[in-house]
């Protein structure tokens, strides 16, 4: 056996029980984030199309343990029309989709505590109307990040009222 083989065989075999740990921590926590966790979105009332829309979210921790999380850097943003009948589907205006993520805004979230911050998104002239603003966001476990696969994450979603001129 060649020694570079030889050498990921004897990682993944000490790797094995540890990493098998770690998944099942992780696995623990997100569960805990998916349970405590919920995502509140405000925006303006009225939206103009190609203009940039401050979109507000808060995370609040409903749980009854701490939150040590990360805001992620996926995101997909959807505007959903009021009025369907004639047609207006839902529009997906932003699909940021990062496979490994990291960590770009640390949360950590007492029991009752809330973590706000500010985003902002264009909204196209493809929809007009009344309709809801629909966002994904990301949240990350950066305690159980890994080189080559990143943080173990969730999304969230939250949505809001908005009329598009």
């Amino acid at each position: 056996m060649r020694p570079a083989a030889a050498w990921a065989l004897a990682s993944l075999a000490i790797c094995h029980p540890g990493c098998a740990a770690r998944s099942e921590q992780a696995h623990r926590v997100l569960s805990q984030f998916r349970e405590a966790l919920t995502l509140s979105l405000t925006v303006p009332s009225n939206v103009v199309v190609g203009e940039d829309t401050r979109l507000r979210f808060r995370a609040q921790n409903s749980g009854r343990h701490a939150i040590d999380g990360c805001v992620g850097p996926s995101r997909n943003v959807r505007i959903i029309p009021e009025d369907d009948t004639q047609g207006n589907e839902p529009v997906s205006i932003l699909e940021h989709v990062v496979d490994h993520p990291g960590c770009q805004q640390r949360l950590r979230l007492a029991p009752g505590a809330h973590f706000e911050w500010d985003e902002t998104t264009r909204v196209p002239g493809i929809v007009r109307g009344f309709a809801s603003l629909s966002v994904d966001v990301q949240i990350v476990d950066p305690r159980h990040c890994d080189r080559s696969r990143g943080c173990p994450e969730i999304m969230l979603t939250a949505s809001a009222p908005i009329a598009i001129r």
